[in-house]
Order: structure tokens, then C-alpha cells, then sequence
């Protein structure tokens, strides 16, 4: 349990197995304390990692190479939950703020004891990285503040682009490319979307959407 813990702060007695990593001879050197758990450091008084409170617009921004510039940063945020939780072992969902600025939210396998609804008010404390080009947060805490928030006035757009990541966006007068792209079978799958002459967007159905079991909704 010290793996994942901050380091003990002031003076402290330890206690530990003694043991020896020495990879050449004589082998009288390399000595090592192992304590096995907390309870071997005492007092263990735990430094307080610092979260400075960053505005989603700079957490997620970016250099002119599209590269997180905060990226392995530890920051505390604050948003309102969109969507669904795309990882139902996990949490993986958008935090967007009172200003229209969003980020995306991920974390594998646990929850941190936060049930996720889409509307929650909530501040989360964590690492900023970057997955295939989508700047996120790897959440260390997350505190629910308030449920059934305002959500985002979605923006009418005409292209996608990296002013567009994170917001809850809306295109009208979409054309289907290839209609048999639509699976509708349960599974994720993609499909093409004609917005105009020059412009033709992906469209992510995610398995976990009700829309991933529904027929193909019209050509236009």
C-alpha cells in the first residue's frame, strides 16, 4: 500500500526486512530497508499532491502539432457530465464547463466510488494525458457536487477539427455515404456522413449507445 502513496513528510521511525541487491562480487554492498506496509513508517504523515484548479479550456490545450501541452500534469477540474459512460467496468465520458469547454474523462477499471449520471456537477482531481490524439483527464478523485445540471447548447458546425474535440456539437443536412455501413447488429461501427461537397465526417456508433441496436434512421 506504500506503492501508490505519497511520500511520509517530517521525521519518522521505520521499520522494514533488510535485504540486498548487490550484482557483482564481493557482494558486501547493495544493502536495502524494505518496509512491508504504512504501518512501518510512523508517523506517516503523507505530502498533499497539489492539484491546482485549471479551467478545462487551458487543462486541455494543445501545441500547434496538436501534443497536450499539460500532458503527465496533475490538475483539478470542474464540469458537467455529458453522454453515456462508454466503460461500464470503468468510467470513460465528457466533462464540459459552464463556458462550453470539455474534456474527455477515462479511467480502466474502477469507479472511485462515483455512479455515474449524465448532468452530475463534478470536480475531479487527476492526470492529464493523451490517447490516439484525445486529450483526457485519469482521474485520482472524483467529487460529486450536484445531479440534473443544464447541459451544453450543442454548436452548429459544418467540419470537425481539434476546435471541435470535446464539445457537444450538432450537424445538420448530414447524407449517409454508404447506408449498408450501418450495422445496427449490437456492435460499434462507424459510418460516413456527407455534410457538404468537400466535407465528409466518421459518425462513432458505440456498443454501448441504444442506438447500436437500431435500424439505419433514414438516408438524409
Amino acid at each position: 500500500d506504500l506503492y501508490q502513496g505519497s511520500y511520509p513528510t517530517g521525521t519518522f521511525d521505520v521499520t522494514g526486512i533488510g535485504v540486498q541487491f548487490d550484482d557483482s562480487s564481493t557482494y558486501l554492498s547493495g544493502y536495502q530497508l524494505w518496509p512491508r506496509y504504512t504501518a512501518d513508517i510512523s508517523p506517516y504523515n503523507p505530502s498533499v499532491v497539489a492539484y491546482p484548479f485549471t479551467a478545462i479550456r487551458d487543462a486541455s490545450a494543445i501545441d500547434e502539432s496538436g501534443v497536450a501541452t499539460m500532458d503527465g500534469k496533475k490538475l483539478e477540474i470542474k464540469g458537467v457530465t455529458h453522454g453515456i459512460n462508454l466503460r461500464p467496468a470503468g468510467l470513460q465520458f465528457t466533462i464540459i464547463d459552464e463556458d462550453g469547454d470539455g474534456i474527455g474523462l477515462f479511467l480502466n477499471s474502477s469507479d472511485l466510488g462515483y455512479k455515474y449520471a449524465e448532468g452530475d456537477l463534478i470536480t475531479v482531481k487527476g492526470r492529464i494525458s493523451q490517447f490516439n490524439g484525445l486529450t483526457q483527464i485519469e482521474p485520482d478523485a472524483i467529487e460529486y457536487e450536484s445531479s440534473g445540471n443544464d447541459l451544453a447548447i450543442p454548436v452548429e458546425v459544418s467540419d470537425l477539427g481539434e476546435e471541435t474535440e470535446s464539445r457537444l456539437v450538432k450537424i445538420t443536412s448530414g447524407t449517409m455515404v454508404d447506408p449498408s455501413q450501418w450495422i445496427g447488429s449490437g456492435g460499434s461501427f462507424n459510418v460516413d456522413v456527407r455534410i457538404s461537397d468537400e466535407v465528409i465526417v466518421s459518425m462513432r456508433i458505440d456498443s454501448d449507445t441504444e442506438m447500436a441496436n437500431q435500424p439505419l434512421p433514414g438516408n438524409t
